[in-house]
């Protein structure tokens, strides 16, 4: 299925025919089918169960103005998932898939619903999360994109588009100009850290007793990003001689994009990546990252946050960012020498907090705000 994915992302023939014999099926789907009171649901184009669309489909269960619907999870895997009772799950790459989309009054997503082909429907209401704060360049903005994905980019309609602030309502208006509705909420997904903030040490308990560490453990959390331009063969990950010594006391939880999968066997390396990330968010006493929007989330906790991004040039030049903190903002990057040492001991002068106050994103999640904002807006499209 990935390779048929690839070959219509890239082969510029093979996508034009994709969109326009897409866009014909989802035409006739959408006049054929009669929507019913239903609301169909995907993580990272079904990959997970996970992010703003699961709060929000928490949240929806118990909102009495929602009884009616019934609520639909779409997955690669739905075999996977164990889901609350009065859900269903479907598999998002079979054909009754499309049955069930244009069947629905209301979509929920972090990424794509509609499998890149922008077919905009006056009877169904397209929520969309998003799935980050954007530092690096998406959309029309990358150089190294397909067509397929720029024409979605620009050619989507969302009914709603969740932002955390100016920073982020800014980028959005430019990278999907048919989606003019945005709510300023901030990220449902960054719920569960606001309200759970003050369990941190809990948390942090209960990671330890998990995989039997030392109480005084240094639990540092690496979440490096996904770069496109190297081959998933290339391990790097850890560039270089990285790894904490044995005599460090920290224990260096490593949390890879869903693209990857890294086997890495030493006994004061974890991977983490199947784990709950805002329970190890929670947990972890620092962040470091390079270039994903996870330390924003971070940056909610009051915790460090140190960014390793050794290949920096490469990837600004390559994908590029919209703010260049290294050039602008001067902002410390690690290296292999200090990274050494901050599994030791934190160190103010390498934490790039006080620069990502730049984002002026919202310290909080108004849920309520967001929610009402659905209700209002499936009630106008059923009138």
């Amino acid at each position: 299925m990935q390779k048929i994915k690839n070959l219509v992302k890239n082969s510029k023939f093979i996508a034009q025919c994709f969109f326009y014999v897409l866009y014909i099926y989802y035409f006739i789907l959408d006049h054929l089918l009669k929507k019913k009171k239903k609301m169909i649901f995907t993580s990272f184009s079904g990959r997970q169960f996970s992010d703003s669309p699961k709060v929000l489909y928490d949240y929806i269960r118990q909102d009495p103005r929602f009884k009616d619907y019934e609520l639909v999870w779409a997955f690669n895997n739905p075999d996977s998932y164990q889901l609350p009772s009065g859900t269903r799950s479907i598999s998002i790459n079979s054909v009754s898939f499309f049955k069930e989309l244009f069947s629905s009054s209301v979509w929920i997503s972090n990424t794509s619903i509609e499998k890149l082909v922008p077919y905009k429907s006056k009877k169904i209401f397209y929520l969309n999360t998003w799935h980050g704060i954007p530092l690096k360049k998406i959309g029309k903005d990358e150089t190294h994109v397909s067509l397929l994905v720029k024409k979605w980019y620009t050619q989507v309609k969302f009914d709603l588009l969740t932002v955390c602030g100016d920073y982020d309502d800014e980028i959005f208006k430019t990278v999907f100009p048919n989606s003019v509705n945005h709510i300023k909420t901030g990220l449902p997904r960054n719920l569960p850290l606001v309200e759970k903030k003050s369990q941190q040490i809990d948390f942090r308990q209960s990671l330890i007793e998990k995989y039997g560490l030392n109480e005084d453990v240094r639990l540092v959390l690496y979440a490096p990003t996904f770069r496109e331009f190297q081959s998933p063969k290339i391990n790097h990950i850890f560039n270089g001689d990285v790894l904490p010594d044995f005599g460090s006391n920290t224990v260096l939880l490593l949390r890879t994009h869903y693209f990857e999968k890294v086997n890495l066997e030493r006994s004061n390396v974890i991977n983490v990546s199947d784990e709950n990330l805002d329970e190890l968010l929670l947990a972890t006493d620092c962040l470091i990252s390079d270039y994903s929007s996870m330390m924003f989330d971070f940056y909610l906790l009051d915790k460090p946050i140190y960014m390793y991004a050794y290949d920096y040039d490469k990837y600004r030049d390559f994908r590029g960012f919209y703010v260049d903190l290294k050039e602008v903002y001067d902002i410390p990057i690690l290296n292999e020498e200090t990274l050494k040492n901050i599994y030791y001991n934190d160190d103010v002068k390498y934490q790039i907090n006080n620069t990502l106050q730049i984002v002026n994103m919202l310290k909080t999640v108004d849920i309520n705000k967001l929610l009402d904002a659905l209700a209002i807006g499936v009630t106008n499209i059923e009138k």
